[in-house]
């Protein structure tokens, strides 16, 4: 009986060690699903904070760049045609320029020019001058004559933009010529002079054109009567112009 006492008991501690391995075994298992698990938590944390750092760094920028997409479209901050990258927006046909010579400029700058001065010639702006009336003077109808006429000087008066607050507007006089008038014509009969008797002036109309140094705000004339061998007091006309040009300077 004691053999067999000992061989269940042999059996018996037997049996406990492969139950215990079993056990063992499956502890092991599951500690290495769960660290498992437990890694991959974090990965999927790591990406969405990636996702989530990506957008907070793209999402100005990118607004930014579709503002300036659409300004750009609306109003372009630079020509397509420059771009050597955008030349499918340029529509201009370069074929011209195999035929192209440079006294072909030559000829189309002489042909403008022309058709400019042609243009002009209505616009000018023409003085005619009948007589000059003072009753200190004598009747004449010959303005030849320097005793029985007055010498009238026009000058064109360009009062420019001052560019600057503490100075005075620039005035700029442009002489357009002399004459001999006649002084006090007799009118008495009420017959017109002919056109080519009496004395006029001709003003360009390029005078009139903004110069490149100035941008001219108004225009008037200055008519200078002059007599010889007369004082100044005499011709109302000359003191006035002298008190106009000065007026100007100042």
């Amino acid at each position: 009986m004691a053999p067999q006492k000992q061989s269940s008991s042999g059996g018996s501690h037997s049996g406990g060690f492969g139950s215990g391995g079993k056990a063992n075994g499956s502890c092991h298992q599951s500690t290495s699903s769960s660290s498992m698990a437990v890694a991959k938590k974090p990965s999927m944390q790591h990406i969405q904070a990636d996702h989530e750092l990506f957008l907070q760094a793209f999402e100005k920028p990118t607004q930014i760049y579709r503002f300036l997409r659409t300004r750009n479209l609306i109003a372009p901050i630079f020509l397509h045609r420059t771009l050597t990258y955008m030349s499918h927006r340029n529509s201009r046909n370069n074929v011209k320029r195999k035929s192209a010579k440079v006294d072909n400029l030559l000829f189309k700058v002489e042909k403008m020019r022309g058709e400019q001065e042609t243009h002009s010639l209505a616009s000018n702006l023409q003085l005619t001058f009948t007589g000059f009336f003072h009753k200190a003077g004598k009747s004449s109808q010959d303005s030849e004559n320097e005793q029985n006429s007055v010498s009238l000087e026009v000058l064109l008066v360009k009062v420019c933009h001052k560019k600057r607050k503490d100075v005075s507007c620039p005035v700029k006089q442009v002489p357009t010529g002399k004459k001999q008038v006649p002084l006090n014509p007799d009118t008495s009969a009420g017959v017109s002079p002919k056109p080519g008797s009496v004395p006029s002036l001709l003003v360009p109309s390029s005078e009139f054109e903004p110069s490149n140094s100035h941008m001219v705000k108004s225009y008037s004339l200055l008519f200078r009567v002059s007599r010889p061998g007369a004082p100044r007091a005499q011709i109302n006309g000359l003191a006035n112009g002298e008190n106009h040009h000065s007026r100007g300077e100042d």
